[in-house]
């Protein structure tokens, strides 16, 4: 027996290498994603489209602010110099900036570009830095409305241009305050602030936990186990992901934590009960003293949590069902190392009793003292707490924006709100037009309302659609008159060929497919948030659905749109995965117990936390998004362990009835564990508020607060709920 245990031990250690071996060897794929169902009507039609139309993503955008203003020669001097620095870097392709900007236009002998801003002198300077505003389609966008701030665009090779490159250049010069933007620019940020997610905060946390298991826990032998059960499924899972071809992704690479935090808890119990064995017994008979009672507890936990994680598979959408089967799988894994590994390395180890008190063999007599004379009181703190949450509840509303996911002072944050504060704004929206050929008369006018909506009712600060191409056209026939930029009087199809024909030139392949048959219009404003915008899209679409007929299609789509209706369909998924754990939970349990009473009443201390959750989500206006309840889904599953293991402590197979002595002893078998796990993954997830990211800042604050609600609900109000359908009732 002895030589077995020692090869299974042995070969545990090998996977762990080998796991991690392959967890090195994976791919790590940070890009943005709409996180769409490839079934869904909107993700159908954006990727239908979006195809059809040149892909500018991999451009970078300087901004750059002055409090006196962009308004003096010498300020568009150093942009000019600027400029040109930048066009003889490698990697630079091209940099556009008001400074050179050349708009053509026609005269008598031919074709000639005008610069939009000139800088010779002084003289010329004014003239023409008062006509600015006299460009709508195209001074926005590189200059603010007060003036304060302006942008350089770069379009970038393949060999791009580095951030430090580009920072070196611009201290060259006396600008307020720089941002950087862009693709690549954002992916950099994003690969820097992760490292820090996943080495050091890592690193931190474990010192941290394990230092206080080892007070808890009183030997090095336990923590020895707990190391090793934890790296055995970590290793297991980064096995999975290398198995079943799936990337490290925004949502993926949460699943390690979460099998770690959901595994502790089963650990902690089986660890506990064996310490608290007698040491005069034989081994087998400890292991067996041990592991039976626990049978029931540890399948119960896993089924129910694999559940509302296999939920998720019904989402359609690929990086939901990649997190679902991987999280899945690592449920099912640390299920069968508590169940069959644990006991092996608590022997091999040879982990000893307490060798004194354990640290919260006080705190569970008097908890017992509590529930005989204050049962009244945890009730009302439940009803409490139900109707705070109830409340919170009603008010709450689905709401995510890109400024949630990240911090508002990080170089992203700063840059996203930037450009919120003084130009078009991050978010957009798209409105395509279908039809056997979109250049007509007709489809003109629609474009026209549908511009005039975007403007004035849903609030968009810029449009960008074949009307302003015409609008450009038309200042370029009359000989680039500034006063001309507007739709001529007739349309027709001499102007339309050379509309086709001066295509390039003037931005036409953004706004209309080269068959003629689909356009798009483009709005942009500052992130409102998808709550706000989900209200204007619905206003926006009943404004739509008037102008279609039988061979004009018109939709709303856009990354904001795609992403806003997969954020709210992961969301409610989620939630709903949330619920049916708590149901799954209650009807087990009743079964288990053959009562409804008890059904119901295991479903009451797993609300209150989540309630008293949803309160401080409304009172620091977190908003209900996918890692709000990401954070819910963990609380849920942790405070469901605690739940059933003091259940099933209560669990006597013979008379399936739950009694008051039951009560007190399994508060004396749970109160350490139970608040073991909960303080030390509290602390934990206090962590993570260190995090780069405000997601996961959002997630430690609502899991590490909320396990103390879980804690009270566990301690005080579960047992305070059982004695009221105890067979044998204090008089």
């Amino acid at each position: 027996m002895r030589r077995l245990r020692w090869l299974i031990v042995l070969c545990s250690f090998l996977l762990i290498g080998l796991g991690f071996f392959l967890g090195s060897q994976l791919t790590v794929d940070l890009s943005l994603t709409t996180l769409s169902s490839s079934n869904s009507e909107e993700y159908k039609n954006y990727r239908a489209y979006s195809k059809r139309f040149p892909i500018n993503d991999g451009g970078i955008v300087i901004s750059l602010k002055s409090e006196n203003g962009f308004t003096s020669r010498s300020e568009f001097k150093k942009i000019d110099q600027l400029c040109e620095l930048l066009t003889v870097e490698e990697g630079c392709q091209s940099v556009s900036s008001l400074t050179n900007i050349k708009l053509p236009e026609k005269t008598g002998f031919g074709v000639r570009k005008r610069s939009l801003l000139k800088l010779k002198s002084t003289s010329l300077f004014e003239k023409y830095y008062s006509r600015l505003s006299d460009y709508p389609d195209i001074t926005p966008k590189f200059l603010s409305q007060d003036r304060k701030a302006t942008r350089i665009f770069i379009e970038v090779n393949d060999a791009s241009i580095s951030k430090a490159r580009l920072e070196s250049l611009i201290t060259q010069f006396d600008f307020q305050e720089v941002h950087l933007s862009g693709t690549k620019i954002y992916s950099d940020d994003l690969q820097k602030r992760i490292s820090f997610d996943a080495f050091w905060l890592p690193i931190i946390s474990s010192i941290i936990l394990l230092l206080l298991f080892m007070v808890w826990f009183q030997d090095l032998r336990s923590l020895l186990v707990i190391i090793s059960i934890l790296g055995l499924n970590s290793a297991l899972v980064s096995t999975v992901f290398w198995l079943l071809n799936i990337n490290i992704g925004v949502l993926t690479a949460a699943v390690p934590l979460l099998i770690i935090v959901l595994s502790f808890c089963d650990i902690v119990h089986v660890i506990h009960r064996f310490k608290k064995q007698n040491p005069q017994v034989p081994i087998e008979k400890r292991i067996k003293a041990t592991t039976s009672p626990l049978r029931l507890s540890l399948w119960l936990t896993s089924l129910t949590t694999f559940t509302a994680f296999a939920l998720f598979f019904l989402s359609g959408i690929d990086e939901i069902i990649d997190f679902a089967s991987v999280t899945c799988s690592g449920i099912v894994i640390a299920y069968l190392t508590a169940r069959f590994m644990l006991p092996t390395f608590l022997v091999f180890f040879g982990v000893t009793n307490f060798k004194r008190r354990d640290a919260f063999e006080s705190l569970s007599k008097r908890l017992v003292g509590f529930q005989k004379h204050y049962k009244q009181i945890t009730l009302i703190i439940s009803v409490i707490i139900i109707l705070l949450g109830a409340t919170a509840w009603n008010y709450s509303k689905i709401n995510s924006s890109f400024q949630q996911q990240t911090d508002i002072n990080s170089s992203l944050g700063k840059s996203i709100q930037f450009t919120d504060d003084y130009f078009d704004g991050i978010r957009s929206i798209e409105v395509v037009i279908s039809t056997d050929n979109v250049l007509s008369s007709t489809v003109i006018s629609t474009v026209q309302k549908i511009e005039q909506y975007l403007l004035e009712k849903y609030e968009c600060r810029s449009v960008f659609s074949v009307n302003s191409v015409i609008k450009r056209l038309n200042r370029y026939n009359s000989h680039g008159a500034r006063s001309e930029y507007k739709l001529p009087e007739a349309l027709n199809s001499s102007f339309f060929s050379n509309l086709l024909k001066y295509k390039n030139d003037l931005g036409l392949g953004n706004t209309m497919t080269d068959d003629q048959k689909t356009l798009r219009v483009i709005g942009r404003l500052p992130d409102i948030g998808s709550a706000e915008a989900s209200r204007r899209n619905k206003e926006l679409k009943q404004f739509l659905n008037e102008m279609k007929s039988s061979n004009l299609d018109i939709f709303m789509s856009g990354f904001s749109y795609v992403k806003d209706q997969s954020t709210n369909r992961v969301t409610r998924l989620i939630l709903l995965g949330i619920a049916l754990s708590l149901l799954i939970a209650g009807i087990i349990s009743g079964i288990v117990f053959k009562s409804w009473k008890i059904s119901i009443i295991s479903i009451i201390p797993n609300l209150l936390p989540l309630l008293g959750a949803i309160v401080l989500i409304e009172i620091l206006g977190i908003g209900l998004n996918a890692s709000s309840v990401m954070a819910l889904s963990i609380l849920l599953g942790l405070s469901l362990d605690d739940t059933i293991y003091f259940l099933g402590s209560n669990y006597v197979k013979e008379s399936q009835k739950v009694d008051v002595s039951n009560i007190e002893r399994s508060i004396n078998e749970n109160t350490f564990p139970v608040m073991v796990t909960s303080l030390i993954l509290a602390t934990g997830f206090f962590i993570l508020g260190f995090s780069e990211f405000q997601s996961n800042r959002n997630i430690g604050i609502l899991v590490g607060g909320m396990l103390l609600i879980a804690v009270i609900s566990d301690l005080l109000i579960l047992p305070a709920l059982l004695r009221l359908v105890a067979t044998n009732k204090e008089k």
